[in-house]
């Protein structure tokens, strides 16, 4: 009798893990229509979503003062520019789809924004957006002088 309850517990339990950890869709992601909106300047824009638009003002005057000095640490300007998507809170930005997979554990590889964009969200520090500004344009930075922009 032990023996058939231990199976019967090892059986469902096996069938619990075999839904897998792995999983990326499904209802782990809220998917919510919200407006989006961008300022444009030059060679930088700053995306952001219904409610952030002093959020992005604040992005926009970071990378306007920020961006000159980091090209000119590294000796190099950028071809196309800044895009940064800028999120209210950190739950809409682990909502979204921009890290959607998980590299470490992931089998078929991982993919990564493109076209010099970067995303940062709000944790309700200005200190910490800042920090995030400035690791957002060193990595379009490093990237497009790594892997080259348009010529």
């Amino acid at each position: 009798m032990r023996f058939l309850l231990a199976f019967l517990f090892l059986c469902s339990s096996v069938q619990i893990l075999a839904q897998g950890i792995y999983t990326e869709f499904g209802q782990s992601r809220v998917q919510k229509k919200s407006i989006t909106y961008s300022l444009k300047q030059d060679n930088i824009e700053i995306i952001y979503h219904e409610g952030g638009e002093e959020l992005a003002q604040l992005v926009f005057a970071y990378v306007v003062k920020e961006l000159p000095e980091f090209e000119t640490k590294i000796n190099y300007n950028l071809s196309n520019g800044v895009k940064i998507v800028v999120y209210n809170h950190f739950i809409d930005y682990q909502n979204s789809n921009i890290n959607l997979t998980n590299f470490q554990q992931s089998t078929s590889g991982y993919s990564y924004l493109t076209d010099n964009t970067s995303s940062i969200y709000f944790s309700g520090s200005r200190i910490d957006l800042y920090r995030q500004t400035r690791r957002a344009i060193a990595e379009i930075l490093i990237s497009e002088f790594i892997y080259g922009g348009d010529l």
